[in-house]
């Protein structure tokens, strides 16, 4: 049931995703969607809700001008789902599937990505949940987090390198006062 349904939402949705920017987001090229993503939505079951999600670059499954995903996430209540997605350009096809559903929820969605002004991901996902399950719709919009950068070590916890160019130091017993030999004073 979930391949059918995936081909369904890949052929549906695949007369949009050859439109759009002219390079690829594979792991041949510069451009990947993989990171943490924070997003908030709404759709007509639940009304306004928040979620956290997670895309990463599958590079095995991915070529020159298609980028294939694994997505997973979580809700501010604790909904678990994972999934699929298969980008060309900015355009990207979701398939997923909410874990702790009694009843197996898969959904679809396709989602349009562009760069904020902090040069971070922001997409739009306009999605839907099969009839079966109660027909629901919904928009999410997503913004990435901006990575996270490695502390450097504090500068006494790391050895300083003497530069080159300048003379060694002398050892404490070359550079100690030299006795001056004592004089008589001389009578005059």
């Amino acid at each position: 049931m979930y391949k059918p349904f995936l081909l369904i939402a890949l052929a549906t949705f695949s007369q949009y995703m050859f439109t759009g920017l002219a390079y690829a987001n594979t792991g041949n090229n510069e451009k990947s969607y993989s990171g943490s993503y924070s997003c908030k939505g709404n759709n007509s079951k639940v009304g306004d809700y928040g979620f956290n999600l997670t895309l990463k670059l599958n590079k095995a499954n991915s070529r020159e001008d298609v980028g294939v995903y694994e997505l997973s996430g979580e809700t501010e209540n604790s909904t678990m789902y994972a999934g699929n997605a298969v980008a060309i350009a900015n355009k990207m096809s979701l398939a997923f599937r909410i874990s702790d559903h009694k009843d197996n929820v898969f959904g679809s969605g396709m989602a349009v990505f562009k760069l904020n002004q902090d040069k971070l991901w922001v997409f739009t996902t306009h999605y839907f949940e099969p009839d079966e399950t109660g027909g629901v719709s919904g928009v999410d919009v997503c913004t990435q987090h901006a990575p996270v950068a490695a502390k450097k070590a504090p500068e006494e916890a790391s050895p300083k390198k003497a530069p080159e160019d300048v003379a060694p130091k002398k050892a404490p017993e070359d550079v100690a006062p030299k006795k001056v030999p004592e004089v008589a004073p001389q009578n005059q």
